[in-house]
């Protein structure tokens, strides 16, 4: 009970007495506010605060000039906080800063001078002051008050952690920059201070001289009296292009005027302001300077140098041979050789033939520095490729062909001898060397020799040793290899006609079939049984083929063939002509009808008129071919199959026809062949009355393989195709005519028989 009379009742009764009993609520206080000052130009209003009204006692005046009592503000701030601890009945736990991890540190500010604004800036030289604000999350009620120097502040609301400001500055005065951040009208936390000197520079009419151009060209120069790591920009009267070079000195310049000026820069906190810019003109009429340069020579004891030191005029060429002294011994390589430094030239180039060194385009002194490499001793020389060129131009009457020989020179390590000297005979009956060469720094040399063959003479082949050695009697160290060449002649081409296989009228689809891999047809044009250069190539078969051919001429040989196994090459055979049959009937034969038959080449053939077709097929075991059935029996002369040769031909070919080819078993009784043949009338019979009709087969005796076409000049029709089955006129279908005659003695027979046994019977 007593205490919570004591908590209830005593305790805010005390607080109560004491509140009253002073001269100020401590709700009124008001902190203290800074009084800014305000920067020259510019009208800053102070802040208004209300100051707490009090009475002033009657009786007693302060002393002028006496300092205000502040203690007792100083008695009533404390008041507040009493307060609450007379009205907090329980104590406080102390919260530590890992139960409060959001602890937000204080509010600071930190300014720095971030740049010279560009000297050509229209509104003067100004610098940016950058200041960054840290450790606040709300910027409502702040703002940042900045200073130059002078005292007086300019105020900016603040928005985000950091502001910039620019301040205009002259050369020849110093300033002191900071700022100050302000927590609604109070001081929160003041910045570094930064202090920068801005300097003027300066460049008189008297400091610049000039030197003239030539007319047509750009050589006059502008010097301007400072030092030599300085920079200047300059431009022509009427350009707004302006360059900045280093030093103290502008060449390159063309007759005119120009103007020059020294750039703003920047060391450390010092800022030196553009200078003024300076009339400079550049005269006409001058003399274009002689600018040369030295090109000097250094090598070691067994180089030997054409000159040993040459002046060149700036761009020039120089130009000087290096040699060995002793080259049986030593070489000169194009990596032996340095030229420096590589900036004051364009290019260099070494022909080590003659070992002339040529240097271009040099822009300064130059060092040529050479090196004599020793030869490795020659050990073995070995024949690496022979390579006959492609595509010799000759003929039967003149086979000749290029060849290509490479040789490796090589010690006794097995590594490359470059820079030795090879003798070269093109065959071993020679007397004396051919040629010579040097191998490269790889050890290779490479000779080049043409071979043929005597075809005046009858020849048809010829051999060759060509001898390889590295002194001129090829008594010392030597190689050898053979080359075998063989010429091919037209008169062992072999085509037949039933090869051909003609183009229909209007197409290009005539063929050539069983063609050997090394034949070769001309695709370009052919005029007079000639080829026409640049029209087409020499093309192999496709699958033993030439396909799409237009009817007419057309040439064919025996093509080139090379084995590099042996060195030996077969010269191409001269060409032969050869003709397309144009105006074709198709030839076919019935495939799904004729049974029992192995088929050994095309099924379906084109032929031209009177042409004899072969189709190269074969009864399979336990059968052989007892006939033929076609479609218009009329279209052809006779149809046969020779066993011995493995064909059916048909003879003088007229029109397009069909070709069913029957077969019987060996097997069978001679009865059954009689009904097979009985039946064989039979259909013959039928197909005369308008359907088909079949030849009656008969072995053929010794008929010849298909005629050679190569050669052998065709009269083509020159008038339009003719009608595909068409009968030519003059000609009768003697077929017909003889089935109808069978059919009249046929009839004939019957009716005397029929008289014959009716007299018969009236004699009976």
């Amino acid at each position: 009970m007593k205490r919570r009379f004591f908590k209830h009742i005593v305790v805010p009764a005390l607080a109560l007495v004491m509140a009253l009993s002073t001269n100020q609520s401590v709700l009124a206080l008001e902190p203290e506010v800074k009084e800014p000052i305000a920067i020259e130009g510019t009208t800053l209003e102070k802040p208004v605060v209300e100051e707490p009204k009090t009475e002033e006692p009657k009786d007693e005046q302060p002393i002028v000039g006496e300092p205000l009592e502040v203690e007792p503000v100083e008695e009533e701030r404390e008041l507040l906080p009493l307060f609450k601890a007379l009205l907090k009945t329980e104590p406080e736990e102390a919260v530590s800063d890992e139960e409060n991890p959001t602890r937000v540190s204080s509010p600071s500010i930190a300014i720095t001078v971030i740049q010279l604004v560009n000297d050509d800036n229209p509104d003067g030289n100004k610098a940016v002051i950058d200041a960054a604000i840290s450790g606040i999350d709300d910027y409502e009620g702040y703002a940042v008050w900045f200073y130059s120097g002078s005292g007086s502040a300019n105020k900016n609301r603040l928005t985000e952690s950091s502001f910039s400001k620019t301040y205009s500055i002259s050369g020849g005065k110093t300033y002191e920059f900071h700022a100050e951040l302000i927590k609604d009208g109070e001081l929160v936390a003041d910045s570094n201070h930064v202090e920068i000197s801005v300097v003027k520079q300066q460049l008189d009419k008297s400091d610049i001289s000039t030197t003239a151009s030539v007319d047509d060209g750009a050589t006059g120069t502008v010097s301007v009296n400072v030092s030599d790591d300085s920079k200047l920009v300059y431009y022509r009267t009427g350009s707004n292009d302006k360059t900045t070079v280093d030093g103290n000195t502008i060449s390159g310049l063309a007759p005119g005027e120009y103007y020059v000026y020294l750039p703003a820069y920047s060391d450390g906190n010092t800022y030196y302001i553009k200078s003024s810019a300076q009339r400079a003109v550049v005269a006409g009429g001058g003399v274009a300077p002689v600018i040369e340069y030295t090109v000097r020579t250094s090598g070691d004891d067994n180089v030997k140098f054409s000159k040993t030191e040459q002046t060149v005029k700036e761009g020039g060429n120089a130009s000087l041979n290096i040699t060995a002294k002793n080259n049986e011994t030593h070489y000169i390589d194009t990596d032996s050789i340095k030229v420096e430094p590589s900036e004051n030239y364009e290019s260099k180039s070494f022909y080590k033939a003659t070992g002339e060194l040529t240097i271009t385009g040099i822009k300064g002194d130059i060092t040529v520095s050479a090196s004599s490499i020793e030869k490795p001793v020659l050990s073995e020389l070995k024949v690496k490729s022979v390579t006959f060129n492609p595509e010799g131009k000759y003929s039967e009457e003149n086979p000749y062909i290029q060849t290509t020989i490479e040789l490796e020179a090589l010690d006794k390590d097995g590594n490359p001898v470059p820079e030795k000297k090879i003798y070269f005979r093109d065959d071993k009956s020679g007397v004396s060397y051919t040629s010579t060469r040097t191998t490269d720094e790889k050890g290779i040399v490479t000779f080049k020799n043409s071979y043929g063959i005597s075809a005046e003479n009858g020849d048809i082949t010829a051999d060759y040793s060509p001898l390889f050695g590295d002194t001129q009697d090829f008594t010392g160290i030597s190689a050898s290899t053979d080359i075998h060449l063989i010429l091919q002649q037209k008169k062992n081409l072999v085509l037949n006609t039933d090869q051909l296989v003609g183009s229909k009228p209007g197409k290009t689809d005539g063929k050539v079939i069983n063609v050997p891999d090394d034949y070769e047809i001309w695709t370009g044009e052919v005029i007079e049984e000639a080829i026409v250069l640049g029209t087409g190539d020499w093309a192999r078969p496709t699958d033993g083929r030439f396909t799409d051919l237009a009817p007419g001429a057309h040439l064919l040989r025996i093509g080139e063939k090379r084995d590099s196994s042996t060195n030996t090459f077969w010269f191409a055979s001269d060409h032969e002509v050869f003709y397309i049959p144009r105006g074709m009937y198709d030839v076919s034969i019935d495939v799904d009808n004729s049974k029992n038959i192995t088929f050994n080449g095309d099924t379906a053939q084109s032929a031209e008129p009177g042409q004899t077709v072969y189709f190269y097929l074969s009864p399979e075991e336990g059968s052989k071919i007892s006939g033929f059935v076609t479609d218009h029996p009329s279209y052809f002369d006779s149809i046969g199959y020779d066993a011995e040769s493995g064909y059916v031909f048909v003879k003088n070919v007229h029109g397009s026809i069909v070709i069913t080819i029957n077969t019987t078993s060996t097997e069978q009784k001679d009865d059954d062949k009689k009904t097979d043949d009985s039946s064989n009338d039979d259909s013959s019979n039928d197909q005369s009355s308008g359907e088909s009709s079949q030849d009656t087969y008969q072995p053929s005796a010794g008929v010849q393989p298909a005629p050679a076409v190569l050669g052998a000049q065709r009269d083509l029709p020159t008038d339009s195709p003719a009608v595909l089955g068409a009968r030519k006129s003059g000609t009768s279908d003697t077929s017909v005519l003889g089935s109808i005659i069978t059919i009249i003695v046929a009839v004939a027979i019957a009716f005397s028989m029929i008289f014959v046994k009716r007299k018969k019977k009236e004699e009976q």
